[in-house]
């Protein structure tokens, strides 16, 4: 891997905020469903931008001197895993404000919850020894739900809460979420293969604090343009489920607004 500290990179003292792409997304005329989500993506955008000054402003006052190098490791990691995180949080707010109102408007979505719902409501079971194990409906989460006051509800928080359990801090957890929206992958990512590149490289960072184990205590460098690279793209896809979901629901209230006033035909 290209070292992280090419003398390239000190053109300038305000190259990391300058060279990274994220901006805040306007919270004009967006649906009232994704408005904590985009507070969650600008909180990001601005987190990530400060680790970023922070960077170069380190790079300018070392000069190359290697005894900062690991301080700026971590600074560039930092800047990533924030991107990583905002991105988690963005998309679980979505999930919590918007999904059950487009699921109740957008048959895509209508179709995945239902595909939800007949796999939650189904459990294996042995019928008899001579039977193989088979799937069966859970009569007890069955009568559980169907005397609830409100069945439905209770399916959409089920669903709700399965989304959100886990950290999505992966390429198909994501895609599993988009789906639910009725969204593709080519409507959250420019890149999947990189994606899932730059999840592997957050996992190493979270769950082995970036140790190369084979070689001792020595730690990974981080490239800045790779880690520049996987940090607008987290943040992109974040922004891409807040515009996606907002599109769905725009068209939604659209949709409502003609029907409430449809239009006047002269005699």
């Amino acid at each position: 891997m290209t070292d992280a500290f090419d003398g390239d990179l000190l053109a300038t003292g305000d190259l990391f905020e300058a060279d990274i792409v994220c901006s805040p997304i306007d919270t004009d005329g967006i649906c009232e469903q994704v408005h904590r989500a985009v507070i969650i993506h600008n909180q990001a955008v601005s987190v990530v931008l400060n680790f970023d000054q922070l960077y170069a402003a380190s790079r300018q006052e070392s000069q190359g001197d290697a005894d900062a190098f690991p301080v700026e490791h971590d600074l560039l990691r930092a800047a990533f895993l924030f991107a990583c995180s905002g991105l988690d949080a963005v998309v679980k707010q979505l999930i919590k404000d918007a999904l059950p109102d487009v699921v109740d408007s957008d048959l895509g979505a209508h179709r995945e919850f239902e595909k939800f719902t007949e796999r939650r409501l189904k459990k294996i079971a042995s019928i008899d020894s001579d039977n193989p194990r088979v799937q069966v409906l859970d009569a007890r989460l069955f009568s559980k739900i169907l005397t609830n006051q409100n069945p439905r509800g209770t399916l959409i928080e089920m669903l709700v809460r399965s989304l959100t359990d886990d950290s999505l801090q992966s390429r198909d957890q994501l895609l599993k979420v988009a789906a639910h929206f009725a969204l593709t992958m080519q409507d959250v990512m420019a890149n999947p293969d990189a994606v899932k590149d730059a999840f592997s490289a957050r996992n190493q960072i979270v769950h082995e604090m970036d140790v190369l184990l084979a070689e001792g205590s020595t730690r990974r460098n981080r490239d800045y343009q790779t880690i520049k690279h996987w940090s607008e793209s987290m943040l992109a896809i974040a922004a891409a489920f807040i515009t996606g979901v907002d599109a769905k629901l725009q068209q939604e209230r659209t949709e409502v607004a003609a029907d409430e006033h449809p239009l006047e035909v002269e005699e």
